[in-house]
């Protein structure tokens, strides 16, 4: 397969945007409805508690975000202490998704296309980017399958 040219990259990322953004309302969502004294629900012994799954998906999304504009992948930062709900996991998520959504927005194709080493691949920034969509998408889907049982209500997800 030929390389991506400088571009189709930028392409590629404004054409990714609006997806970023539609699932980014959604994963919130989602996030939100994760009732807040609920943190510690697990269907499983071996599952993630809600709380720590909703920290990974919202985490993460900032993680590769952050990573995609830095040109490299840094130690993750742990869940801060004074995020201990839902709803503190959805400020954060919603604040720092708005500051970083507008440094993507502003990559270079250069940057687009650097290949960063992480966990053993060699991908582009823009490749990243991509897979941080699938990484939420499935991640969130886990987390909507916490809420019946829990008590919540499933919010909408494609309004």
């Amino acid at each position: 397969m030929p390389e991506l040219q400088p571009d189709q990259a930028v392409f590629l990322l404004h054409a990714c945007l609006p997806q970023i953004k539609r699932e980014h309302k959604t994963t919130l969502k989602i996030i939100q409805a994760v009732p807040v004294d609920q943190g510690g629900y697990k269907p499983h012994p071996d599952s993630m508690s809600a709380l720590d799954l909703a920290w990974h998906v919202a985490s993460a999304e900032i993680y590769f975000m952050t990573s995609a504009a830095a040109g490299e992948f840094a130690k993750p930062e742990p869940r801060p202490e004074s995020i201990q709900d839902s709803a503190a996991v959805a400020q954060w998520y919603s604040e720092n998704f708005a500051k970083f959504f507008d440094r993507v927005r502003n990559l270079t194709a250069e940057q687009l296309l650097k290949r960063i080493p992480f966990h053993g691949y060699n991908e582009t920034a823009l490749a990243y980017l991509q897979f941080m969509l699938t990484h939420s998408i499935h991640h969130r889907g886990q987390l909507t399958v916490y809420l019946r049982p829990m008590g919540a209500q499933m919010p909408a997800m494609h309004d």
